[in-house]
């Protein structure tokens, strides 16, 4: 089911609250709102908020729209159900007008006094734009807040004290300043979770079962495309990991309980701290060689540069991750040129992720390359070119995204006052209600000239280029060869399957 509620083990029967059940609501994310394969992922955000709400004796729902077969009507109706006193709702930007819709159905069969919040990352880069539509704001990270915002409402305190929080007051729009970061992850024990979790491929065939789990929070990179940057800064205090033993433990009572053994890090680079990695990875294997769990997989999105030392491919830690169970790691590869992986501050170059694809490929993790197109300076030769590169090295799963100059972004601020919208619409409200991509650039200066339909095609002719390749179906027979078919069902039966019916016209050769 895409909802679950879960009750305080004890309740305080002699405390006045006028608040005491909290709906955590992720919506937006079905159909083409939520576009991708098989990547519809609990958001753990949610079940690590709603801990800390059932922790302080209320009653909350965690649900998330996408996750299981409810039509929008049910979920309305299990919603009202339930009998909130607040909606807490999560939003990225693409979703954020699809969240409001969701709102405005809902907010007519609740009472008026049901209390509005948002948190989230278009949250933390708009605030004062969803402060017009919600009743209070969450910037970054949200137990601290969420916790002293009910316990506020609840006692008729204060809320200009409680830092993190922006609303609009008598005065104004008011926004409190930032919290500190969480620097101890694991306060607040293990999040909540729905039983349906997702799926990210590709799927090892031996997979039992799958949830999201959190390594840590933050990335040190800045790159100029991200909002990250804006919210938890960069460098190396950006980022913030848990207890390897505690992430450990985790493990182990998912494996136990609920048959749980692939694991997706809910992290924006889980390979950032190579001595969390080091000591988790040897407690995985020292466990499994031991014979006190089975086998454990695991995979997230990784950085080029931590798989680098000296130089070259760090060896060491690549074969070590493999042999722990890490089978897929998602590159941000994002260009072809090393000009460009500069000017995004990407802080690698092509010959190292060159380098680093290949190690994985041969040690048999998968690489999933993830680019980017549509900027300014984009060309119909720069997009062949991307094509090409792509297609050189051993990937197994790619992925095409336009770039969105979001607010909070570098890009965002450099194209601020020129006239770099291919698309108004999207500079007109900031949800990203149009089509892609929003820059203008060599190949499209108007959404009325040829080469724009060009590149609202791109990702599905590049894709199409790929998979259906000669070469592409020779990779994945080497790569479940060099696996010792741990992928075979699934690149034969799924992936394929998924190939046929998404390019229409390519014949998967494989």
């Amino acid at each position: 089911m895409a909802f679950k509620t879960f009750k305080p083990k004890a309740i305080d029967t002699k405390a006045q609250r006028r608040i005491k059940k909290v709906a955590l609501l992720d919506v937006g994310r079905s159909g083409d709102a939520r576009p991708g394969y098989n990547e519809n992922q609990f958001d753990l955000a949610l079940g690590y908020l709603g801990s800390v709400a059932l922790s302080d004796g209320y009653e909350v729902m965690v649900l998330q729209q996408g996750l299981g077969q409810e039509t929008e009507h049910e979920l309305i109706k299990a919603i009202g159900g339930f009998k909130p006193d607040v909606l807490g709702f999560t939003s990225f930007t693409y979703q954020y007008e699809a969240t409001l819709r969701f709102k405005k159905l809902l907010q007519e069969t609740l009472p008026p006094e049901v209390i509005t919040v948002i948190g989230g990352i278009h949250a933390s880069t708009s605030m004062e734009e969803c402060a017009k539509d919600f009743d209070y704001v969450v910037f970054g990270e949200g137990e601290e807040t969420l916790r002293e915002l009910l316990r506020s409402l609840n006692d008729q305190s204060s809320l200009s004290s409680i830092p993190g929080l922006a609303f609009n007051s008598k005065e104004g729009f008011r926004f409190n300043g930032r919290r500190d970061r969480i620097r101890d992850l694991d306060r607040y024990g293990p999040p909540l979770r729905l039983d349906s979790a997702g799926v990210i491929s590709p799927v090892p065939d031996e997979m039992a079962g799958f949830a999201p789990i959190s390594f840590g929070r933050g990335c040190a990179k800045a790159c100029t495309f991200c909002t990250n940057r804006h919210v938890y800064g960069s460098g190396k205090e950006a980022r913030v990991s848990r207890g390897a033993r505690k992430v450990l433990a985790e493990i182990e009572v998912l494996y136990r309980e609920a048959g749980i053994n692939y694991f997706y890090t809910h992290d924006e680079d889980f390979l950032a701290n190579r001595e969390f990695l080091e000591e988790l990875c040897n407690s995985l294997i020292g466990l499994r060689n031991e014979g006190v769990i089975g086998r454990i997989f695991f995979s997230g999105m990784g950085s080029i540069s931590r798989l680098m030392k000296d130089g070259e491919p760090d060896f060491e830690l690549i074969r070590k991750l493999a042999e722990a169970g890490c089978i897929m790691i998602a590159l941000g590869i994002e260009r072809a040129a090393d000009d460009d992986l500069k000017n995004i501050c990407k802080g690698t170059t092509t010959k190292s992720i060159q380098k680093v694809v290949e190690a994985l490929f041969g040690c048999g993790i998968a690489p999933v390359g993830l680019f980017m197109y549509g900027f300014p300076e984009e060309t119909r030769e720069s997009l062949a070119r991307l094509v090409d590169y792509a297609r050189s090295i051993p990937v197994v799963r790619y992925r095409f995204a336009p770039v969105y100059p979001l607010k909070g972004t570098v890009l965002r601020k450099e194209i601020d006052g020129k006239d770099a919208w291919l698309d108004d619409r999207f500079k007109s409200n900031e949800f990203a209600r149009c089509e892609i991509p929003v820059l203008k650039n060599q190949i499209a200066r108007t959404t009325d000239e040829p080469g724009y339909q060009e590149l609202l095609d791109f990702e599905k002719n590049a894709l199409r280029a790929i998979y259906g390749s000669a070469e592409y179906g020779k990779r994945i027979k080497e790569f479940i060869s060099r696996t010792g078919g741990r992928f075979r069902r699934f690149f034969s039966e799924t992936w394929k399957e998924y190939v046929e019916s998404e390019f229409v016209g390519t014949q998967p050769k494989w």
